[in-house]
């Protein structure tokens, strides 16, 4: 297959027009007409992804964060110059992904079993049967594989309403209240938010950026390996916090 084939089909899932005006998405590196015969999906590409993707002699690499995010002033970042240097096409969707039907956000709602989704955005909002903020919190750590989380709210509350996105969702915080969630989760969120739901009645949890995102890479792996006749790996990303 050829480059400009997996573009096409990405664009089908996540159309660009879906990203927010300060994104960069889209293909970051490489040749439209390049040929391809083993992808790797990661959510980022830093040094572990790229050593990973040489060893595997892997000719493109599909992220989620933008490879690219910043405009560049020069080139001297070895992730860039080993892509060049090795044929290495680089392709990013990010908050298209995020608000697309079947993206990051719907795959979050379903790996915590929500149920009613509907959009919001890039947010969606669904419902668990009704249960303590105790035990939800310990669904939450079981199905994203997290030791921890942080949470504002009382354990003892009940909740059946809930408001998930993932990565840094902090911000939106501001869009929701008692009346549309019980419980908001999302992967960052700041002091100031935590307060803010606080003060407006509802709970909020921080799952963890890489944790409330990373689902989507398994999810991508599956749709490719179901359209196309080529080598898709997964790759071993670990998060960079650890938990101590």
């Amino acid at each position: 297959m050829k480059v400009y084939e997996l573009i096409d089909f990405m664009e089908k899932i996540a159309p660009c027009g879906l990203c927010e005006e300060w994104d960069n998405v889209g293909l970051m590196i490489g040749n439209r007409e390049a040929e391809i015969k083993r992808i790797m999906v990661s959510l980022d590409l830093d040094d572990a992804v790229m050593k990973e993707a040489l060893e595997n002699k892997v000719d493109m690499i599909l992220t989620h964060h933008p490879v690219i995010f910043k405009p560049l002033k020069k080139i001297d970042n070895d992730i860039y110059t080993l892509a060049i240097k090795n044929d290495i096409s680089v392709y990013s969707a990010h908050t298209n992904l995020d608000a697309a039907v079947g993206g990051v956000n719907d795959v979050l709602a379903s790996v915590l079993k929500l149920s009613d989704i509907e959009p919001n955005g890039m947010m969606r909002i669904g419902r668990t049967k009704d249960i303590k903020l105790f035990d939800f919190v310990k669904i939450i750590k079981e199905k994203l594989n997290v030791k921890s989380v942080r949470v504002c709210g009382d354990p003892d509350m009940l909740i059946s309403k809930v408001a998930v996105l993932g990565g840094s969702g902090g911000d939106f915080v501001y869009e929701l209240d008692k009346s549309l969630c019980d419980v908001y989760v999302t992967g960052e969120a700041s002091y100031h938010q935590a307060y803010y739901a606080k003060e407006k009645g509802f709970a909020l949890i921080a799952a963890g950026h890489f944790e409330t995102e990373n689902h989507i890479v398994a999810d991508v792996v599956k749709r490719l390996k179901e359209n196309f006749n080529v080598e898709i790996l997964a790759s071993s990303q670990k998060n960079v916090y650890n938990t101590i």
